[in-house]
């Protein structure tokens, strides 16, 4: 990626990230920064890019088959604006809330 790229800071983030993530992806080998390019040289993994689309035969594989990191990795607890606990996944919003002085209806929205 070029060094003047408007998200050049993604590239060394993957880099500066990689030595965290053995086992869960490709190793990074190499990374050379130079006439304004930034190169990162990654282990090469056999096989193929996981095709997602609605008849793909990689879909049945993926379902039943998740990283093993994954099936270890707890969510953590988030909280909303108004400081109570939220499930950041719900699909259900909050109920809107009563300020105990006023008597106003306030909405509280998940961060």
């Amino acid at each position: 990626m070029r060094t003047d790229h408007p998200r050049a800071w993604t590239q060394r983030r993957e880099a500066a990230v990689a030595p965290f993530l053995t086992g869960v992806g490709p190793a990074l080998h190499w990374r050379v920064e130079a006439a304004g390019w930034d190169l990162l040289g990654f282990e090469a993994l056999d096989g193929h890019h996981a095709d997602y689309s609605p008849a793909s035969p990689d879909l049945p594989t993926y379902r039943k088959s998740p990283p093993s990191w994954a099936v270890s990795v707890e969510r953590p607890a988030r909280t909303s604006n108004c400081g109570t606990p939220s499930n950041a996944l719900s699909a259900t919003p909050p109920a809107p809330a009563t300020s105990a002085s006023s008597g106003e209806t306030t909405s509280c929205t998940p961060i």
